[in-house]
């Protein structure tokens, strides 16, 4: 991994793995007939994957922006090639966009709810846009139709985060 911070406000970085993990066959030239063991269609190889990131902060409305782009060149992996970096949990490919923006709150409100000994707190509104691509997919032609093996499906997440 590279990372590289370009300013007060802004970094970013790329990164590289080779892992193993299971994948659909390259082999796999025809549909697929009724009886055959889906066992049969999985391999387990190696795969290259990169990852690049840009995180900004935005100090004027204190907003966090992550942007998260991953790719495999090499074929479709099912499961994630580097779980141990995969903290925001988006799989092995696809565009990935995270913001989180820091709602103003009175200051007697953790009064009203019992909560005033928590005296360092942020309420946070979330927004996660996940597989926007709508990659990372697995595909079987079967001769019913198609199966997609899908480890991250595209997601629009939202919340509110209170952290202490």
């Amino acid at each position: 991994m590279a990372r590289r911070r370009l300013g007060p406000a802004l970094s970013t970085s790329v990164a590289y793995v080779r892992g193993s993990a299971m994948g659909v066959s390259e082999h796999l030239t025809g549909p697929i007939p009724r009886g055959l063991n889906l066992e049969g269609l999985l391999e387990h190889r190696k795969f290259h994957g990169v990852t690049t990131q840009i995180e900004a902060y935005i100090p004027l409305t204190r907003t966090h922006v992550n942007a998260l782009v991953k790719f495999v060149p090499s074929g479709n992996p099912i499961t994630t090639l580097d779980s141990f970096s995969d903290t925001y949990e988006t799989g092995n490919e696809g565009i990935n966009l995270f913001v989180r923006q820091v709602v103003p709150m009175p200051g007697n409100w953790l009064t009203f709810l019992g909560l005033d000994f928590m005296s360092e707190y942020k309420v946070e509104a979330l927004l996660d846009i996940r597989n926007l691509t709508n990659e990372d997919l697995g595909v079987i032609q079967t001769d019913t139709g198609r199966v997609s093996l899908v480890r991250s499906p595209r997601t629009v997440r939202g919340g509110i985060s209170v952290r202490f």
